[in-house]
């Protein structure tokens, strides 16, 4: 019987063998191709002339090719499966034609490359959005450029005017509250550490790694919208791919470019003179209770030996402001031969703020090589060093001006006397430039160095140097991939990166020029410093392998492997007090209160992870991928994902499919050139949370200047990624000989297992905890619109505009609603509403009279229960009062003529905080971007114009401008001020320290985010010379940041304080962008 058995075994493994011949036998060689022949005449566009030497090949298919005659005419060969050819040729726009059953006449014009590229060189199934980086500019880094080609579809914000800091970015709108929202950014393949959490010393900076990155080093900006299975649970928020530049060519190729950039003082608001402000100080001098009647600063006496000294015209943006120049140096060689390629750069930039002793300086290293080392072996090495280092100030508005000394320059120079000098008097009573003057004391007779503010001339030049107020960054990349092609269709790689970045910084504020500032529970001190140094280790390998093959009309490409990443952090800071003199700012021993912190992060994750790519006839595309991803982060008890080898796993799928319909056989309608619809679904998650949330730890801790140790969390084991499932769908058409395109993307997303910080009991020794346990759901669109107007020999037109929005609302939260106090702000989240909504007082003006203030409310009254309380006709009852605050002891205090008048909202005469209500809703309605390119003969300019329509805007330092509350210069809107009984007026009357809490967080500080920049012109010159030395040259200028038109009051409407959504339309008065000039000249040698 068994050998019955074996011998069936034999004659089925037989059996089967000779089934499996004939089919790899197939599947090598396959059946015969059934060949057509496809005819056609290919013309120039703006002509109408035939054009030679067009290459004509099937779409994503160079084994069928052909060229065009003389006469622009063409015929090739292809199997009959193809359903659409591609043609290409130098100074050309790709152009794709789709068959539908024709072999004759298939006829094509072709664009000049001046007009945007339509045509991908491939399809996928994926949607994605890609630029070619353009070098006429003078942009240190990178973001300049996404915001200028991609608004639309993504949201970018620059976070404010210095140098090189970057923009905050939303892709797909928001889909998380509490931890990081940018999109993940994937250099060369490296998954890299943005450090978007990171905290700086210096007030109002952020570390952007891609002004790190030279621009000129950047080939191309791809934004992933869909099929992000592959990046885990790091891909929730979208992806950015960026790729440098690499050499595909033998030749001996030399870029140099040269620019300059000259940008000019930001517009600020218009502060009161030195008159207007004397005026605003003496009448609150009335509110603070002095007795005395005369003060040295309104002395009119010439004579007096101090008169000088508060008796002047001082422009103080004038001494924290300038003009700024800009230099960027790049050359780039790019050479080789058919052993080994390589793309060399070196490049160099220098500039100053346009706020003081805010310098910038960078030096940059790339090398790129691909590498022929045997046979079936390559290696693509790449290397990068940048360097660089910065002058920094603190920047923007604190936010506790009760608690925290204002060491910002450039707030200073807003809020500082108008009277005073930045020079001290001299011994007869005259000001020269030869010495700084201290701290202002103009009423220490009165509020002693309470009010006193810094003198920002001081800050800006006694805190200078090296190891005062500083901040350097190096990095440094090394990566490397081998290859090795183990046959025609299949390859196996390995990509090794390391990543290293080392950071300091220094703070120091100075004694001299700066007043005593008071820390909490230990005395006052004279002055600041502080350090700080980083390191982070990124270290990646992705070791995969890659198969591509065609069976006839079917092409399979699809990757398989395994990622390792393991990223650490440390950062250690010291601070320190009383430095004795300015001329040893350093660290040492002999600082007072010295405290020291550590921080060392470390996350470790393993990815095992698939994708498939899959078209048929180029027609129908399916695109799938898998990952399972385990790290450090999550808990050891997630309820969500897989457990294998008592590990979690999450598990992300994916899968994306595309139609393209105008490759149809059947499609006939002439004014449509190319349809292409798609679909898709991912879910992908986020794990942008503290790298030790899921764990319980403890951290030092000084207590009255006593070490310990403390809880600093409380583990949770079954703290997970947020997990994000999106459905996208979009089209891609073009019309009309392809001079009309259009793209439209939608999404559908919900999040899940969302993150949220909880609050514990205090007897556990630590205020809250990570947790899973909410949910939201965010919606949106992106549109794309372009045309070409003109096309002619001499002038060609192209004007395009994208739009793009998102509205989120927020589904679950482990409490029905999350408060945050933020810059004076209540910011609250719901659920059933958007995230970051203000929440504050509605005004209705000011009390213009005593009679008015004094207006009796009926008040209706309830029982301890709630219910009314009725009369004896069954009538409500109500008590009469005047609009009042009451304290928590009881005590009423009733609101004057000149006071702002508050919306009662629950009409009990009382303001509080049960009459807060939604007052603003930073989240804009929609946002885009309008574009247009002019080409003539040689000339092109190019004007890009970004918009923000809707979004509120808290303007914090507006409020402090014209609170009315402090001993601070104020905006010339105060001197239209409440002074008089019967007075009409917006302003209230002002009152030192603000009982009445005119200033309150209310409607009168939030405004309409709206704004229409007209964000670049750039007009270039192509210098028509050509020769064995010089391959081209263009001369070009451009302007940024012209013309802002908006109704905000503010500086500028586009800012973003931090990278955390509930900072989102907070405007604490960081360096605003201003206009900026460059000039530039780019030689091809």
């Amino acid at each position: 019987m068994r050998i019955k058995e074996k011998k069936g075994l034999h004659v089925l493994g037989l059996a089967g063998l000779m089934l499996i011949v004939p089919a790899l036998t197939f599947a090598q060689t396959g059946t015969a191709d059934n060949i057509i022949v496809v005819s056609g005449v290919v013309t120039d566009a703006a002509l109408g002339t035939p054009m030679a030497g067009v290459r004509i090949q099937a779409y994503n298919n160079a084994a069928h090719a052909a060229m065009t005659r003389e006469d622009g005419s063409y015929s090739i060969r292809v199997p009959d499966y193809v359903s659409s050819l591609v043609f290409s040729v130098e100074g050309c726009n790709r152009a794709v034609c789709s068959l539908n059953g024709r072999t004759e006449g298939v006829d094509m014009i072709m664009y000049s490359d001046v007009f945007s590229e339509t045509y991908a060189a491939k399809t996928t199934a994926s949607k994605a959005r890609e630029i070619t980086v353009e070098y006429l500019n003078a942009d240190l880094s990178i973001d300049d450029q996404i915001q200028r080609t991609l608004q639309g579809d993504i949201i970018s914000t620059f976070r404010s005017g210095q140098i090189g800091v970057g923009a905050s970015t939303l892709l797909n709108g928001i889909n998380s509250l509490n931890i990081n929202t940018q999109p993940l950014v994937v250099l060369d393949g490296v998954i890299m550490d943005m450090g978007y959490d990171r905290v700086f010393m210096h007030d109002g900076f952020y570390n952007n790694l891609f002004a790190n990155i030279m621009v000129e080093d950047i080939e191309t900006v791809s934004v992933l919208k869909n099929g992000l299975a592959l990046y885990g649970a790091k891909g929730a928020n979208g992806v950015i791919l960026i790729n440098t530049k690499r050499n595909t060519s033998m030749a001996t190729k030399i870029d140099v470019s040269l620019a300059g950039n000259y940008q000019l003082i930001p517009k600020f608001p218009t502060m009161m003179n030195s008159s207007q402000y004397r005026s605003y100080v003496s009448e609150m001098l009335g509110s603070t209770g002095t007795k005395l009647n005369s003060f040295k600063f309104l002395s009119t006496d010439k004579n007096y030996h101090y008169y000088n000294t508060y008796h002047n015209e001082t422009d103080w943006i004038d001494i924290a402001y300038r003009d700024a120049f800009m230099q960027n140096y790049s050359v780039t060689v790019d050479g080789g031969d058919d052993i080994a390629k390589y793309s060399l750069s070196v490049g160099f930039a220098k500039g100053d703020g346009t706020l003081r002793e805010s310098d910038y300086q960078r030096f940059n290293l790339r090398l790129n090589s691909d590498i022929v080392l045997a046979d079936k072996l390559s290696l693509r090495f790449d290397a990068s060093y940048s360097d660089v280092t910065r002058d920094l100030r603190d920047d923007g508005a604190v936010e506790n001006l009760e608690s925290q000394m204002i060491t910002a320059p450039g707030f200073l120079a807003l809020v500082k006397a108008p009277f005073l000098s930045p020079y001290a008097l001299t011994n007869v009573g005259t000001i020269t430039t030869t010495f700084l003057a201290e701290s202002d004391d103009y009423l220490d007779e009165v509020l002693g160095e309470e009010v006193s503010l810094s003198n920002p001339k001081a800050i800006l030049d006694e805190a200078d140097g090296l190891n005062k107020n500083y901040f350097g960054n190096r990095l440094i990349t090394l990566s490397m991939t081998p290859t090795w092609e183990y046959s025609r269709y299949l390859r196996f790689k390995e990509h090794f990166s390391y990543t290293l970045a080392n950071s300091d910084e220094n703070h120091f504020i100075p004694i001299f020029g700066t007043p005593l500032f008071k820390l909490e529970d230990l005395g006052n001190v004279e002055n600041k410093v502080t350090a700080m140094n980083a390191k982070f280790d990124g270290f990646m390998s992705n070791t995969y392998v890659d198969y591509a093959r065609r069976f006839k009309a079917h092409d399979i490409v699809a990757q398989a492997g395994f990622r390792y990443i393991n990223n650490a952090m440390t950062q250690t800071s010291m601070l320190g007090y009383n430095s004795g003199n300015d001329k040893t700012p350093n660290m040492n021993r002999n600082l007072i209160y010295p405290d020291v912190k550590a921080v060392e992060n470390k996350d470790v994750s393993l990815t095992w992870w698939g994708n498939a790519n899959y078209n048929f006839k180029e027609r129908y595309y399916l695109s799938a991928g898998l990952s399972l991803m385990a790290s450090s982060r999550f808990g050891g008890k997630v309820s969500n994902g897989l457990t294998m080898l008592g590990v979690p796993w999450g598990f992300f799928p994916s899968v994306q499919g595309a139609w393209v319909v105008s490759a149809e056989p059947w499609f006939k309608a002439d004014a449509i050139d190319y349809l292409k619809l798609n679909v898709g679904y991912d879910m992908t998650g986020n794990d942008g949370f503290d790298d030790a949330a899921s764990r319980t730890y403890f951290a030092p801790v000084k207590i009255l200047q006593m070490s310990g140790l403390a809880i600093e969390n409380i583990g949770n084991t079954t703290l997970q990624w947020e997990t994000t499932n999106r459905l996208t769908a979009g089209l891609d058409l073009l019309m009309f000989n392809n001079r009309l395109a259009l793209s439209l993307n939608g999404y559908l997303s919900n999040t899940d297992n969302l993150l949220s910080i909880s609050s514990l009991s205090e007897v556990t020794g630590v205020r809250n905890a990570w947790s899973n346990g909410g949910s939201l759901k965010n919606n949106g669109f992106d549109a794309t619109l372009s045309g070409k107007l003109v096309n002619t020999d001499m002038v060609k037109w192209e004007m395009g505009a994208s739009i793009g929005k998102y509205k989120t609302e927020v589904v679950k939260l482990p409490e029905d609603e999350v408060s945050v106090e933020l810059y004076g702000a209540t910011i609250r989240t719901k659920v059933g509403a958007p995230p970051v909504q203000f929440y504050g007082y509605r005004t209705d003006g000011v009390f213009a009279t005593t009679k008015a203030a004094e207006e009796l409310i009926a008040v209706q009254v309830f029982d301890e229960d709630g219910d009314p309380v009725m009369d004896g006709s069954g009538n409500p009852t109500y008590t009469y009062d005047a609009l009042h605050m009451r304290s928590k002891t009881g005590i009423n205090t009733y609101f004057e003529a000149g006071d702002v008048k508050f919306v009662d909202m629950n009409d009990d005469a009382i303001i509080d905080e049960k009459d807060m209500v939604m007052i603003g809703d930073p989240n804009p309605d929609f946002y885009g971007r309008f574009f247009t390119n002019l080409n003539i003969r040689n000339f092109t300019l190019s004007a890009t114009v970004t918009c923000s329509v809707g979004g509120d805007i808290y303007n914090y330092q507006r409020m402090l401008l014209e609170s009315g509350s402090r001993f601070m210069n104020q905006t010339v809107a105060l001197t239209n001020r409440w002074t008089c009984e019967g007075q009409v007026t917006d302003y209230p009357k002002i009152v030192f320290g603000d009982p009445h809490h005119n200033a309150r967080f209310s409607d009168r500080w939030i405004e309409d985010g709206s704004y229409v920049r007209l964000k670049n012109v750039t007009l270039s010159y192509n210098i028509p010379i050509s020769n064995d030395y010089i391959r081209g040259m263009t001369i070009w200028g451009s302007a940024n940041n012209l013309v802002t038109l908006s109704n905000y009051l503010g500086s500028d409407p586009e800012f973003s304080m931090s990278n955390s959504i509930y900072s989102m339309g907070i405007d604490r008065g960081l360096l605003p962008l201003s206009r900026n000039f460059s000039l530039g000249l780019k030689i091809n040698l």
